[in-house]
């Protein structure tokens, strides 16, 4: 369990959050960063929690690059830096690569069930075996995709 306060007054702003993250509901690890600086002026921060990673990236990662991105940028306000960060966790290059790096490895170790089950690989048993055991019609939307990593891994 993550703990964060920030205190505001008319003049300042003060935010703080412990150091402990807990993994799989039993491992602790202390000294952990869940809170960074985003601008030194204006000064603004940014401060984490439940989930380190924004799909496969560590947040910690991302937020050091949007710093260095932003270096001279002219924001002000809270707003400012809110918009300009969503902006870059949309519009990502890195990110972008590692959603299909990650799509792509969970297609492979799908694939990888699939053979175990299927003897003859052809489009039909294929499309048949994921409508029959995903409940959902996943084919149609990854159709080239799995077919070039299940090929390429099997022959």
């Amino acid at each position: 369990m993550t703990s964060e306060v920030l205190i505001m007054t008319p003049s300042a702003v003060a935010m703080a959050a412990d150091s402990v993250v807990t993994v799989n509901g039993n491992k602790t690890y202390e000294g952990v960063n869940k809170l960074f600086m985003l601008s030194k002026n204006p000064p603004m921060g940014i401060m984490i929690y439940n989930n380190a990673n924004f799909i496969t990236i560590p947040f910690e990662t991302l937020i050091k690059d949007f710093r260095e991105q932003m270096r001279n940028e002219d924001l002000n306000s809270v707003d400012d830096f809110r918009d300009k960060f969503k902006e870059y966790l949309e519009n990502e290059p890195q990110k972008n690569d590692m959603v299909m790096m990650s799509l792509q490895k969970k297609i492979e170790v799908f694939t990888d069930h699939m053979t175990n089950e299927i003897n003859d690989y052809n489009e039909n048993t294929i499309g048949d075996w994921l409508i029959n055991n995903s409940g959902l019609d996943v084919f149609d939307e990854y159709k080239d995709i799995i077919f070039t990593i299940f090929f390429k891994i099997k022959y």
